[in-house]
């Protein structure tokens, strides 16, 4: 993975408060990164966040970065219970 990618991914973590070390529940704004970054990880961890303008709007660096993060979430299934509304939708029973 490139570095590029892991600072992406760092950027869509929520670094301070509460919810310290888990997804962003809100994209990141587009045409950035982070944006492409979210976008690959909320593909695995929650695809009902993320839509097909998303992957439309992305020029070719960010479609890297998306689908780097994407094999990244992919190796790291266990780690979905980072995005908070995956978590609340299983303990609910609806996912």
């Amino acid at each position: 993975m490139q570095e590029k990618t892991k600072q992406a991914i760092l950027g869509c973590v929520v670094q301070r408060g509460k919810f310290k070390g888990t997804f962003r529940r809100t994209k990141p704004k587009r045409m950035s990164l982070e944006h492409a970054a979210w976008v690959g990880v909320m593909v695995v961890f929650n695809p009902y966040k993320v839509s097909m303008m998303d992957y439309m709007l992305m020029n070719e660096e960010e479609r890297e970065v998306c689908k780097e993060a994407e094999a990244w979430a992919d190796a790291n299934k266990h780690l979905r219970y980072a995005d908070r509304d995956r978590g609340t939708l299983e303990e609910l029973g609806v996912w």
